[in-house]
């Protein structure tokens, strides 16, 4: 390896601490894709458009009409990371029906073939909403889907709503992906992360320290983190969380 940027290597790094726990009241604002679009990386209508980077593209008809995007269940998504450009996962919805029937409200009618709204304003695509719910239940632990925690008893209102406070921050969004600044392996600090450990605080109370062995082609880790938790390391070629490698402990 002769660097991080020539091998194309991406670093993120996860703690899942006690960000939400089961019980928790949550409320984001972020767009609402179904699982299959997420997963495959595209919309069924828009294979050349990315899903997670460009949800505010996903029709009403990709959304709700297609069976398999039905069966695939629904979720809010977070925020978009500024450095991949890519929004991470949020939280799934326990009711897929719920979902169903409040978006053929939401979408224009005549551009999906249930939507029912009548207003010439009526969204096509990107169905943006403000999202209040209860945990009820956590992610699985991996980085898709299935890693994201279940809201039960939500209530899906128009984006311009908002949250009272802050939104909840999902914990796939946790992960800070860490790129090589320049043409070697540098740390925050231009140190030489070939001759020295190097450091970086990933989220309060979470340190990785790192050296490259350029010879050999690895890299040394050490991460800890001061409270209880579940810490994970991972490399992706894209930043993101899906299609990474990562060691969970």
């Amino acid at each position: 390896m002769n660097s991080l940027k020539n091998a194309a290597a991406f670093l993120f790094a996860l703690h899942t601490t006690h960000a939400v726990e089961v019980g928790d009241e949550v409320c984001i604002t972020g767009y609402v894709l179904d699982g299959l679009c997420i997963t495959q990386g595209f919309f069924l209508d828009a294979q050349d458009t990315n899903s997670l980077e460009f949800p505010e593209e996903h029709t009403f008809h990709c959304l709700i009409d297609p069976p398999q995007c039905v069966e695939s269940g629904y979720q809010v998504l977070g925020p978009k990371n500024e450095t991949t450009g890519m929004h991470c996962l949020g939280f799934r919805f326990d009711n897929t029906t719920t979902v169903v029937e409040l978006a053929k409200t939401v979408g224009q009618k005549g551009l999906c073939t249930s939507c029912t709204n009548e207003d010439a304003n009526a969204p096509e695509r990107g169905w943006l909403a403000t999202v209040k719910g209860t945990v009820s239940a956590l992610g699985d632990g991996s980085d898709g889907v299935t890693g994201t925690p279940i809201l039960s008893d939500f209530e899906i209102m128009d984006g311009s709503v908002g949250c009272v406070t802050e939104d909840t921050v999902p914990p796939l969004c946790m992960a800070r992906s860490l790129e090589d600044p320049d043409d070697g392996a540098m740390g925050s600090g231009n140190e030489d992360c070939t001759q020295q450990m190097c450091s970086v605080e990933l989220t309060p109370g979470y340190m990785l320290q790192y050296q490259v062995n350029e010879a050999e082609g690895t890299v040394t880790m050490e991460a800890t983190f001061d409270g209880e938790a579940f810490v994970a390391v991972g490399f992706s070629t894209n930043g993101e969380m899906i299609g990474s490698e990562a060691v969970i402990g």
